[in-house]
């Protein structure tokens, strides 16, 4: 069981990140903190396309032949071989989404298949473009990135 035991683990996890090119460098680092914080046996599948192109939905559509259905085969794959522990996906922008679920059922139905006990989650993104981070905070009514990230991550907005 996923940390239910109170004990730390010493195995690490097989996981399966795909998101946008924002989550792609966190992705990308969960191996290797893994390692240095003492798991053995880690490993990740992580998948990236930029923007848009990163949200479950577009990696679900995205099964035709060729390059652009790369991404999509390879996330089937990786849940076809069995063995996934945790499948990690990117939130997506809801502007012009008629169904939020859409992508995430698609892909969690898929997982379950061959990963009957897989643990699912959507990241939490930290804001676009930190050069612009003091601007975006104003924009919302706070006067530091720091206080507008408080109030996002804890519920204060």
């Amino acid at each position: 069981a996923l940390l239910q035991t109170g004990e730390q683990p010493t195995n690490g996890y097989n996981m399966l990140l795909m998101g946008n090119s924002f989550f792609g460098p966190y992705a990308r680092e969960i191996g290797d903190l893994a390692n240095s914080a003492g798991y053995t046996g880690h490993t990740d599948t992580v998948v990236t396309r930029g923007g848009d192109n990163g949200w479950p939905i577009s990696f679900w559509n995205d099964d035709g032949a060729g390059e652009i259905g790369d991404e999509h085969r390879l996330i089937k794959a990786t849940l076809d071989a069995g063995g996934v522990d945790i499948l990690g996906m990117v939130p997506t922008n809801p502007e012009g989404i008629v169904n939020p679920t859409d992508g995430y059922s698609e892909w969690i139905h898929y997982a379950l298949q061959n990963n009957p006990n897989i643990k699912v989650f959507i990241s939490l993104s930290g804001p676009d473009f930190p050069s612009d981070w003091q601007q975006t905070a104003e924009a919302a009514g706070f006067n530091s990135m720091q206080a507008a990230w408080q109030a996002y991550m804890y519920g204060g907005v």
